[in-house]
């Protein structure tokens, strides 16, 4: 079972999402989520004291495209230097996943016809435009955008390296290291 590092921020969530009715309430010890059922973010935040989070669920019908990161923040709260890259070439929304380990870049634009979803340096790096359920934290990334930006060129060039096994996007960038406040609470990150 994942453990939750962050309760959902809902002031950080950006005003485009938050519009939609695509909203659902999520658990991690079952997997389960109620995706049948999308509904208003006031909907899935007044229902989901029963549940670990809320997500968003991405359709066809919606202009959105999730970059999921995964496992790309270390325990000292350094991103890996390809998450960084692609992170500065998306330019768009981007958040920390609940556990912590983890970024979720959201853009505008669609992802290729018949482009893989799933690629990067160990599978660590997912491109998903529909029919998927990405867990939403309002944990905005420090010095990214709080609006969702359209980077339809951008995201036709990360797919295209998904095929490969060597990090995507260009030489490594320097790391971040992760700000606490005195209660623990992650308040950002600070390029090293």
């Amino acid at each position: 079972m994942n453990k939750k590092m962050f309760d959902v921020n809902y002031e950080g969530i950006p005003d485009e999402l938050l519009e939609r009715d695509q909203w659902v309430c999520w658990k991690y010890e079952d997997g389960s989520s109620d995706s049948k059922s999308a509904k208003s973010f006031f909907d899935a935040k007044t229902r989901g004291s029963g549940y670990d989070g809320i997500g968003f669920m991405l359709s066809v019908d919606d202009p959105f495209v999730a970059i999921e990161l995964n496992d790309v923040i270390n325990p000292e709260g350094v991103i890996e230097p390809w998450a960084l890259n692609i992170i500065d070439l998306m330019d768009s929304y981007t958040e920390i996943n609940p556990e912590g380990t983890g970024i979720l870049i959201i853009i505008k634009g669609k992802k290729p016809a018949g482009a893989g979803c799933i690629g990067g340096p160990d599978g660590k790096l997912g491109v998903y435009d529909c029919e998927r359920m990405i867990p939403v934290t309002g944990e905005r990334l420090i010095d990214t955008p709080r609006t969702i930006e359209r980077r339809q060129a951008q995201v036709d060039e990360l797919c295209k390296q998904l095929s490969g096994s060597e990090p995507p996007i260009g030489p490594p960038a320097s790391g971040f290291k992760r700000l606490v406040d005195s209660k623990g609470k992650l308040q950002g990150f600070l390029e090293e």
